[in-house]
């Protein structure tokens, strides 16, 4: 992979070569009338013999670059297991808590604008296994409280217009913009959501690849449940819940609990 301009793409830069497929139409065709069988053709991601973590490897490397942000050890675990889920399009939901100020809004902002700018370049080298993803890859903030979803939502924003960003738009392999208005909105199709999970509010229906739950100690199971996951059913998404400790135990507390016993089988 390569390209003009004299520029050296950045895949080939960290070891990540491969030959560039041409997408193949009708990867990811669904039959509007079997929900079920829809999501068992999403569901199945097959590999063979390639080794993802080659690309887990780039999106770690190329998120730096983007995001001018070098992750600590326990960071890096959390970036790659939500890497690997992605690409296996698996429809777990992640638990992440940590204590304050331990970076929790900057992982999760690396994160987002990293897939944001990636998975559509990548989609168009593994159609068949990331075509999903071709119109652009959809993220969903939602926090307890809207001032809350919008801190994170504001440190995406941030990254995603910074001049490392800008850099690794101009790669001859990504060759992406974002929308100078300021929002975080790609040409490439990903954009980013930003909602409160208030019981109050009326979050309308929105299709996602992933949906980020921040603060997600103090947001209502009914919320999560009823209102976000089916967000992510369609395209059999992934869900991130971080937060902090709490006095009293809540869908966090619950859900990492469910995680230990599923990660003991």
């Amino acid at each position: 992979m390569g390209g003009g301009n004299g520029k050296v793409s950045l895949f080939i830069t960290f070891g990540f070569t491969f030959e560039k497929k041409k997408l193949a139409a009708g990867t990811h065709a669904v039959n509007m009338d079997a929900p079920e069988e829809n999501a068992k053709k999403l569901h199945q991601v097959e590999w063979g013999s390639f080794d993802i973590e080659k690309i887990i490897n780039a999106l770690v490397l190329i998120g730096e670059k983007i995001t001018g942000m070098i992750s600590l050890p326990y960071q890096i675990v959390f970036e790659r297991r939500v890497y690997r889920a992605i690409l296996t399009n698996s429809s777990y939901t992640i638990t992440y808590r940590v204590a304050r100020q331990s970076g929790k809004s900057s992982t999760n902002a690396k994160i987002i604008v990293t897939l944001c700018t990636l998975m559509p370049a990548l989609a168009k080298v593994f159609p068949k296994q990331l075509g999903i993803y071709s119109k652009g890859f959809w993220v969903g903030i939602f926090a307890p409280v809207g001032e809350q979803a919008t801190t994170l939502y504001d440190r995406v924003k941030d990254m995603a217009h910074s001049q490392e960003a800008q850099i690794v738009y101009d790669d001859p392999d990504i060759d992406v913009e974002i929308n100078k208005k300021g929002g975080c909105k790609w040409d490439n199709g990903s954009k980013v959501y930003v909602r409160s999970a208030s019981t109050k509010a009326k979050i309308e229906s929105l299709s996602l690849h992933l949906a980020v739950v921040d603060e997600a100690q103090e947001v209502d199971r009914g919320v999560v449940n009823k209102s976000i996951r089916p967000m992510l059913a369609w395209n059999n998404g992934l869900m991130i819940m971080a937060g902090t400790s709490s006095k009293e135990p809540g869908i966090l507390y619950e859900q990492m609990q469910k995680n230990i016993q599923l990660d003991m089988v």
